[in-house]
């Protein structure tokens, strides 16, 4: 039997993987040897759409999954830099609905998470800037997108708080503006501070260069950005 009889005779991804070398028990995932190796694999089966998830080859399908109607996503990536593109259309293609969206931007037309506010599955996006997209401003305009504005350290600050279980904290960016209005403030040291709660996301979307089996990630230069808070 030749190399091709071989790899074609591979039953899952996971064991052309193995095949080549790459096992359960490897620690640190080189992501650009994957990268090689999937393209390979995709050419072999005609498999589009896969992902990988503790060192192990998966389909996009498979995540499915773990996703469901009006669930509130984190979603890494600062404009369209370290944006989860792979994981949104899986999102988009699942065809779940009336998601909460927390990201510090809302995408443009065609990319990012305008490829969910064209397809309506977005109800409410959390977020810092929301410019550059028509698709979202003409949803809004109809009442059909609703809108939760934050200062962007705030933001940031509010998912990482999540993260790590913390359910509210308080900051003095935004107090006597629009952002303060409806919550509770507080006096310390003579100084006014606004209250903010913490964001408790259902699933997070992050775009990582390298991860291990116990969900260690490394980022790629300013693809980092959103991406640490949002997987906490």
């Amino acid at each position: 039997m030749d190399l091709m009889q071989q790899l074609k005779g591979l039953s899952s991804a996971n064991e052309f993987l193995e095949f080549f070398g790459i096992t359960y028990d490897e620690r640190v995932v080189n992501v650009n040897r994957l990268h090689i190796l999937k393209r390979f694999y995709q050419y072999l089966h005609k498999a589009e759409g896969l992902a990988y998830t503790a060192g192990v080859l998966l389909s996009f399908a498979a995540l499915a999954g773990v996703l469901a109607d009006g669930q509130m996503l984190m979603c890494g990536g600062f404009g369209l830099v370290g944006i989860p593109d792979k994981l949104i259309r899986a999102v988009r293609e699942a065809g779940v609905k009336n998601l909460v969206c927390v990201s510090n931007n809302a995408g443009i037309d065609g990319a990012g998470l305008g490829l969910l506010l064209e397809t309506g599955q977005v109800k409410k996006m959390i977020s810092s800037y929301v410019g550059e997209n028509k698709t979202f401003a003409k949803l809004y305009l109809e009442g059909k997108l609703e809108i939760e504005f934050n200062p962007q350290g705030t933001l940031a600050e509010r998912c990482r708080a999540g993260g790590a279980g913390i359910p509210a904290f308080y900051t003095k960016t935004g107090v006597g503006t629009e952002v303060a209005e409806g919550k509770e403030t507080k006096i310390f040291d003579g100084q006014e501070y606004v209250m903010e709660r913490g964001l408790f996301g259902d699933v997070a979307l992050v775009k990582a260069w390298k991860g291990d089996k116990s969900g260690n990630l490394v980022y790629r230069k300013a693809a980092r950005n959103f991406n640490p808070m949002m997987a906490t």
